[in-house]
């Protein structure tokens, strides 16, 4: 089920981005506040009540490249 939710709601995310030309919403703006709003709805409807970013993530092997990834992007 989780599975359809994202799928549902990934369509969503994408038709209203397209239509932000009819609607003149500036895309950067719309970007910065759907990450915001992913990363807040991730930290509440987490079950395991964690918070999203650890000092023990920042020291794993791989989070250079996360970070390079995130620039590149």
């Amino acid at each position: 089920m989780a599975f359809v939710w994202c799928l549902l709601v990934t369509i969503c995310i994408g038709i209203c981005f397209k239509l932000f030309w009819r609607w003149k919403v500036n895309t950067f703006n719309a970007i910065v506040i759907n990450y915001t709003v992913c990363l807040v709805l991730g930290f509440f409807l987490d079950p395991n009540g964690t918070i999203p970013f650890s000092l023990q993530i920042i020291q794993t092997p791989w989070f250079k490249y996360d970070l390079l990834l995130g620039l590149l992007f």
